[in-house]
């Protein structure tokens, strides 16, 4: 087998692969990962591939041919300004939870906070609001231990400040303890069709699914935020557009008021806040 150069492997698997999942993007960022490479690196002194990085590149393509998410494959994720590790036992972090982010930032300023990130994941929200905010006092909650032992590493690689508590959404919170509450919970129907979308079938079910068509955890959050939100505290809600009136009746119906509706970057409606009287 003759050596190619990482910018031929590139040209030749983006042809080979073109009616496949595996992008050209997404072979450039293999190389990337496993070069230490940037864009203008590849591209104006491309290195030479040697059998084992071939080997592995081309292991590489077959699982994202086979639809395994590319960041599970890297083991790495962008999200907002930071990068995280992820693997099976947490959700890939999607650019619309980015809107969530821009949107309490705006929000809220430099004034302390307490703030609770609940099911977090990969912790991925209370990291990149810990980046941005170093006075808030940010603490997160998953129930899944595989999960919490990610978003670990991940304070551990940022080096920021966030208390990661396992426990089931709020049950393990007392009341009035926090300014504000953020979430991106499940709320996916268990017959969505999106859950056959390419990669999502490799993520965690019990992430991106809850009962009562989705809204089940949703509720339940809401239920529980009044009681251990601050007097004038406000809880934040990443969603999906359709359940949008549903979410602002839950709210009115637990004594929340001034429920406001953010749309993301494709101009769906994804956020939905509101305020503790």
């Amino acid at each position: 087998m003759s050596l190619l150069s990482a910018l031929d492997f590139l040209r030749q698997e983006s042809s080979v692969n073109r009616d496949e999942n595996t992008s050209q993007l997404d072979i450039e960022l293999m190389i990337f990962y496993l070069f230490n490479l940037d864009r203008v690196s590849l591209y104006s002194n491309p290195p030479m591939i040697d059998l084992d990085s071939r080997k592995e590149l081309s292991s590489m393509i077959s699982r994202r041919n086979k639809g395994e998410p590319l960041a599970y494959i890297l083991g790495l994720r962008r999200f907002w300004n930071i990068n995280l590790n992820v693997n099976e036992h947490v959700l890939v972090p999607r650019p619309e939870t980015e809107t969530l982010i821009e949107i309490v930032l705006d929000k809220f300023g430099e004034d302390s906070l307490t703030v609770l990130d609940t099911g977090t994941g990969s912790g991925a929200i209370a990291l990149a609001l810990a980046n941005e905010r170093n006075q808030w006092h940010i603490f997160a909650n998953e129930k899944s231990e595989k999960a919490l032992k990610v978003a670990k590493k991940n304070r551990q690689k940022l080096k920021v400040s966030v208390n990661f508590i396992r426990s089931d959404w709020l049950d393990s919170f007392g009341n009035e303890s926090f300014n504000l509450i953020v979430s991106n919970p499940p709320y996916i129907d268990k017959n969505d069709p999106c859950l056959k979308q390419d990669g999502v079938k490799y993520e965690p079910l019990s992430s991106l699914v809850s009962k009562q068509s989705g809204l089940n955890d949703i509720k339940k959050i809401i239920l529980n935020s009044y009681n251990c939100l601050k007097k004038e505290g406000f809880l934040f809600l990443e969603h999906s557009s359709w359940q949008t009136k549903e979410i602002a009746r839950f709210f009115f119906e637990s004594n929340f008021l001034k429920v406001e509706v953010f749309r993301d970057l494709n101009g769906d409606e994804r956020v939905s806040a509101a305020l503790k009287s």
